[in-house]
């Protein structure tokens, strides 16, 4: 089990407008992370939201140290994913 613990599992979430949809994800992916038994982190790459996802997901970040947040400009929607793969800190990285 200790190999497990070792590594650890990056998931990025790109989001564009998410504020009510990201908290109902975060909530239901957080679990299933957990019960692999590897560490774990997600990580939220912000597309340039307008609607109060920032605040929200500093809010579920002040609460869960697992959770990761990147704000990146409007002219990088398509390569949010990129992005946040680069930011994974884990030997398995996941975009959603």
């Amino acid at each position: 089990m200790e190999t497990h613990r070792a590594t650890l599992i990056s998931a990025v979430l790109p989001a564009y407008d998410e504020s009510e949809g990201l908290p109902i994800v975060i909530s239901t992916l957080m679990p299933v992370l957990a019960a692999t038994g590897f560490n774990h982190e997600i990580i939220v790459v912000d597309d340039g939201s307008a609607d109060g996802t920032r605040e929200v997901m500093l809010g579920l970040c002040a609460r869960h140290p697992c959770l990761r947040y990147h704000p990146a400009f409007a002219q990088l929607r398509q390569g949010s994913r990129t992005l946040g793969g680069a930011q994974g800190r884990g030997r398995k990285t996941r975009s959603f």
